[in-house]
């Protein structure tokens, strides 16, 4: 509705980018945990008590998981199982992950789907590295609009972050660019 009636919008960035900030610190948590029991893993030692890096991914998931669905990935969530673990599947391999570092990556929900059907730590390193990246280039998009909707910046030039709270809005609903709603 802002974008329609005003053809801007600072409230909806603004959320966005707190919502964003906070995946963002959950993930970078998640990620470091991980890592850290894989260390824990590969050190060993008789006396090491060995846990699972995979087994505290649900506490996280509870964290960022949406208290709703989005339409479009429940009425696909089957098919969305398949393509997660195909997707999974090629996300460590350096040529796919350069790929899609430069996508506007998976949404919330895909994503979440991607962290909890897998059982290879060193994959979800990959997939949580690749997020953070993408993640932290669209915030640094949205401080940079709502920075240049201050009045005193409001004449510099406008660029790519325009977009970027309806990436946002994207990430965090899962609707696609191609739909018009």
């Amino acid at each position: 509705m802002e974008e329609k009636v005003y053809k801007e919008a600072l409230g909806y960035p603004i959320i966005l980018e707190g919502l964003l900030t906070s995946a963002i610190n959950i993930v970078k948590e998640l990620r470091d945990n991980i890592e850290q029991d894989i260390s824990k893993i590969n050190k060993g030692g008789f006396f090491c008590k060995k846990r699972n890096p995979l087994k505290q991914i649900g506490e996280y998931i509870f964290k960022l998981k949406p208290t709703g669905l989005c339409p479009a990935c429940k009425s696909k969530e089957e098919t969305s199982k398949t393509y997660t673990h195909f997707f999974m599947s090629y996300i460590s391999i350096e040529e796919f992950k350069n790929k899609f570092d430069k996508s506007d990556g998976l949404c919330l929900q895909h994503f979440l789907s991607c962290i909890e059907n897998v059982g290879n730590p060193e994959d979800i390193i990959s997939l949580l590295d690749s997020q953070l990246f993408i993640w932290g280039d669209l915030s640094r998009e949205l401080k940079e609009y709502i920075r240049k909707m201050n009045w005193e910046y409001s004449k510099e030039p406008k660029g790519t972050e325009q977009e970027a709270w309806i990436k946002a809005i994207r990430v965090t609903s899962g609707i696609n660019k191609n739909k018009e709603s």
